[in-house]
Parts: structure tokens; C-alpha cells; sequence
């Protein structure tokens, strides 16, 4: 009887240790897939503060004022970002085809 209740403390000790080794695994994985995310976050965020920076948005400008275009363009004073920013995408639309041309 003694031996049957050792086998028996040893299948679930073994039990234990595999389960543990799978909820480990399991762990790494999702350390991983955080890491992953944060650095999908980070590179985002930069990206933005690219988009945004200063230094961007005054090149656009500059090489918008530098562009021809036809007598009936006309620029407006955006009310909104959203407005501003469908205005300096058209302009690199307008730059681009530009470019393009020449």
C-alpha cells in the first residue's frame, strides 16, 4: 500500500512539475507579447512626436510657399486641427505631384 501511495506522490509530483513548466512557458510568452507591445507603443509615440514636431511642420510650409500653383488656389485659416491637418495633406499631395512633374 506504501508503494502505491509513493507512485502515486510521485505521478503527481511529476503532474505538478509539467504543469508548472506550462504555466511558465505560458508566462514567457505573454512577458513577450507585453514587451512586444510596449515597443509597438514607444515606436508609435515617436512617430507622432515626428509627425507633429516643429521642425516638420515648418519644412512642409516652406516647401508648400515655394510651390506654384494656379492663381484660383486659396488658403483658408483652419477653424480646427482636423482642418489644418486636411490642409497640409494637401499640400504634400500638391508637392508630391509636383515633384513628379519636374
Amino acid at each position: 500500500m506504501e508503494e502505491i501511495e509513493q507512485l502515486l506522490n510521485e505521478q503527481m509530483q511529476i503532474e505538478l512539475t509539467s504543469e508548472g513548466k506550462e504555466i511558465e512557458e505560458k508566462f514567457k510568452n505573454i512577458e513577450e507579447e507585453i514587451f512586444n507591445l510596449k515597443l509597438r507603443i514607444s515606436i508609435s509615440e515617436e512617430q507622432l512626436s515626428e509627425l507633429f514636431s516643429k521642425e516638420r511642420n515648418e519644412r512642409i510650409m516652406r516647401k508648400i510657399d515655394e510651390m506654384e500653383f494656379p492663381k484660383k488656389v486659396t488658403f483658408k485659416e483652419p477653424s480646427n486641427e482636423e482642418e489644418l491637418l486636411l490642409q497640409i495633406a494637401e499640400g504634400i499631395t500638391k508637392l508630391n505631384e509636383n515633384m513628379i512633374m519636374k
